[in-house]
């Protein structure tokens, strides 16, 4: 093999091992506080897995009947954007309750008991 052929496919190795990769994890959940127990939660956590850092910019839900739904989309989101390098992680809480009123304001079907698919 010719050196600049084994040079090129060193270089596509490496690019490949840098390509962006994020693992995202969604739990229900409650907090304990002095104050006793809080609403149900939505808890969905992003990390960062790959070797380059990234920039979150904003965070969403994707719907079943196919539409995006963002909290506060006009304000923007505390803590963001952020930018996570190798192995950091962002979580996002979402209030159950409230994600159900607004999910039904637009048109989504919640009768049914939310799922993490």
């Amino acid at each position: 093999m010719d050196i600049p052929i084994i040079d090129h496919l060193i270089g596509l190795y490496r690019l490949y091992l840098d390509r962006p990769r994020l693992n995202i994890k969604a739990a229900l959940g409650v907090s304990f506080t002095y104050l006793g127990k809080s609403p149900p939660k939505l808890i969905v956590t992003v990390v960062n897995k790959g070797r380059r850092p990234i920039k979150l910019n904003a965070s969403g839900l994707r719907l079943s009947n196919g539409y995006n739904y963002f909290q506060n989309p006009d304000y923007g989101e505390p803590g963001l954007p952020v930018k996570l390098n190798e192995t950091d992680d962002y979580t996002k809480y979402y209030d159950i309750d409230k994600l159900r009123k607004e999910l039904k304001k637009n048109g989504e079907k919640c009768e049914n008991r939310i799922r993490l698919v």
